[in-house]
């Protein structure tokens, strides 16, 4: 059996104002004009074609989108172009919860994304399915304040199995408010791999402890960072968040590729 426990420390989140805008957003995802050509805030606007329509009926339950992103990168000094296809269904629009579902067109794995209720999120849950299966529940209505951990994570493998938790709370030793992330996983193999990652283990955790340590503080500052940017970018006006959501899907669509 894995044993690990690690922390990190980042700057707090807005989570009131993350919770109040996830429902505009959600609208004026609805609001878009979007048909198998691509996507459009409005009629006077260009249509994007990197995010559209393949089946189904836009907003509906049972609605598809692609999402075709291009990057280009150099391998060994040669310039490499790659293009990536991400399908986003629909599988549930209703009062008490949103439910959609991502796969990446050249992956085994789909993600499902639930958010209860989707007005103003008390709960929102991921399950991966492939050959990694994985169940991640994560309770917004108490971080960072909860009796128990906010964050549980459990994830099945053929060859191995692991739990974890996540508990947010207040770091008051310092002179500005700070959040402390405690990182909780067990792990075991299963089957014949059982064997050898206990050996693995015994020979590899200083190690292993020192990157989840590491991996750890980046994940978690550069998951914050952003979210905090755009939060404040979106409420610095004073605006409501209606036109706060508006704006932000518009700037998303904004910087889609026309094709």
């Amino acid at each position: 059996m894995i044993h690990l426990h690690e922390q990190a420390r980042t700057d707090p989140v807005d989570v009131a104002a993350l919770r109040t805008l996830t429902g505009p957003v959600l609208d004026a995802l609805r609001a878009l004009d979007v048909t198998t050509e691509g996507v459009r805030t409005g009629p006077d606007q260009p249509r994007r074609g990197a995010f559209r329509l393949v089946r189904g009926d836009h907003p509906r339950p049972g609605a598809t989108y692609r999402l075709t992103e291009h990057s280009s990168f150099e391998y060994e000094g040669e310039p490499v172009e790659r293009t990536q296809e991400t399908d986003i269904e629909v599988l549930a629009d209703l009062p008490d919860r949103v439910q959609i579902q991502i796969r990446q067109r050249s992956s085994k794995q789909t993600v499902a994304v639930t958010i209860e209720p989707p007005t103003r999120p008390t709960t929102i849950t991921v399950d991966v399915f492939g050959p990694v299966e994985a169940d991640v529940v994560i309770d917004l209505e108490h971080v960072p304040v909860s009796a128990s951990p906010q964050v549980e994570l459990t994830a099945l493998h053929r060859f191995g199995a692991a739990e974890a938790t996540v508990a947010v709370t207040v770091d008051a030793t310092g002179p500005a408010e700070r959040w402390r992330w405690d990182l909780r996983v067990e792990a075991r193999g299963r089957s014949i791999a059982r064997p050898l990652v206990s050996l693995a283990w015994l020979l590899t955790r200083r190690k292993v402890r020192a990157q989840v340590t590491q991996l750890l503080g980046e994940s978690v500052g550069q998951g914050v960072a952003p979210i905090n940017e755009l939060l404040a970018e979106l409420t610095a006006d004073g605006s409501s968040p209606d036109a706060a959501a508006r704006r932000a899907v518009a700037a998303w669509v904004e910087q889609l590729p026309a094709d």
